[in-house]
């Protein structure tokens, strides 16, 4: 069995062949200093597992900027038999590729790693990653994500409150009757599935194109009195032109006498769920469907 020093100086070794590893890119050598069963969380909340996680982890923000450098110092190790923690300060400068040369972003924190001994020699089985300080522009670090392209944080927060906004004009302008308004919000081919909404989940509630489902609702809320809100959005960008949402929903809606509606007063929980897309940079709903969890009807 090898000296609790070699072990040591293995570790140590492979910490320095991280850093190297970054930095010059060598995404299919990552497996040299970590396990392929491992768990991370790279202090963004986020539990995660499997090396090929890991190397998007690593790519999503190195290979969209420039040049950078991973220094590791201040490290402490202790091993136990065929087990073994290290403990690292990071200091990692990135350099803006492209026209973004001329910025940098650097990051400061401690990489506390789990080892164990595996035949192909010590391995990072744990990784938690606490980053102390953040320094410079983020724009550095552009974050390709899966189907998003070149999208900043910064673009992607843009995009999502485009959308707050946009969902937003959806129940102003309804509960407003602004019809024009209302059609506005929508993609020409808009599908709209409200056959969960309704008890014997009526096939007539779904509806292809936007000038046809304003056809069927106008008749149905012109005479009455409707409050819609909307809470709690999840919205996920997937790409330039496309993302996701849920909305928590809550709508009280009054008829007045006479109403062919058969209720006076309905007032509705549950939650929307919807598909939105970029016409010439701006956000539409594309599709979307109403699920209800509560619905009071008298």
């Amino acid at each position: 069995m090898n000296s609790p020093s070699s072990d040591e100086r293995e570790i140590l070794s492979g910490l320095n062949r991280f850093a190297r590893i970054l930095d010059t890119r060598q995404w299919d050598s990552v497996a040299e200093v970590f396990a392929d069963d491992l768990a991370f969380n790279y202090g963004d909340g986020r539990e995660q597992s499997g090396i090929g996680a890991l190397r998007q982890q690593f790519r999503q923000f190195l290979d969209v900027c420039g040049p950078s450098q991973h220094l590791l110092g201040s490290i402490v190790i202790t091993v136990d038999g065929d087990t073994g923690i290290s403990r690292a300060y990071v200091q990692a400068r990135h350099q803006g590729a492209g026209t973004r040369s001329h910025l940098f972003f650097d990051s400061n924190g401690e990489y506390i790693d789990r080892w164990e001994r595996r035949p192909e020699g010590w391995r990072v089985v744990r990784r938690d990653v606490n980053w102390l300080m953040h320094m410079g522009d983020p724009s550095v670090l552009q974050f390709a994500a899966p189907g998003t392209g070149s999208m900043t944080d910064t673009e992607r927060l843009m995009a999502i409150a485009e959308i707050h906004a946009l969902k937003a004009r959806y129940f102003r302008t309804m509960d407003t009757k602004d019809w024009a308004g209302l059609e506005a919000v929508f993609a020409p081919d808009l599908v709209a599935d409200f056959r969960d909404s309704s008890p014997e989940r009526n096939e007539d509630l779904l509806t292809e194109g936007a000038a046809k489902y304003m056809a069927k609702l106008i008749p149905v809320l012109q005479n009455l009195v409707t409050v819609h809100h909307g809470h709690m959005p999840e919205i996920e960008i997937t790409s330039e032109t496309t993302a996701t949402g849920i909305w928590a929903m809550e709508d009280k809606l009054w008829a007045p006498e006479g109403s062919p509606v058969p209720f006076k007063v309905l007032h509705g929980f549950g939650h929307y769920h919807e598909t939105y897309v970029r016409l010439n940079g701006q956000w539409r709903i594309k599709t979307i469907r109403l699920t209800r969890l509560h619905v009071e009807a008298g």
